[in-house]
């Protein structure tokens, strides 16, 4: 594909438009999570849409996400954080989190 469609884009569509439209295409990333995880029968919320077909959903959603944050020149910053993710104290805030949820679950069931 040209380089001239995304040249086109980031030229024409403005700041505020670029995040309205992340924020439309992270909401249906989130969506294609969901269908995703009914599809692969971890809820009792069954659906109609196998596996692979919510995979390959949940997969072009996470590329209009990148391809809106490419147009908002994000790219670089989600590099340095994809390299740091190791780094991330929410890894800390969320295994603690979970550590709790299984003490607590460990006492009540005595």
């Amino acid at each position: 594909m040209s380089n001239v469609y995304k040249k086109t884009v980031k030229q024409a569509a403005g700041r505020r438009a670029l995040l309205e439209q992340l924020a439309e295409e992270s909401n249906e990333l989130a969506i294609a999570s969901l269908k995703l995880i009914r599809a692969e029968n971890l809820s009792n919320n069954p659906t109609p849409t196998n596996a692979n077909e919510a995979l390959a959903n949940f997969h072009e959603e996470l590329a209009d996400v990148v391809m809106v944050l490419d147009s908002l020149g994000f790219i670089p910053l989600l590099k340095i954080v994809i390299d740091h993710n190791d780094n991330n104290p929410k890894w800390e805030r969320w295994a603690k989190r979970i550590e709790a949820a299984r003490e607590e679950n460990d006492g009540s069931e005595r």
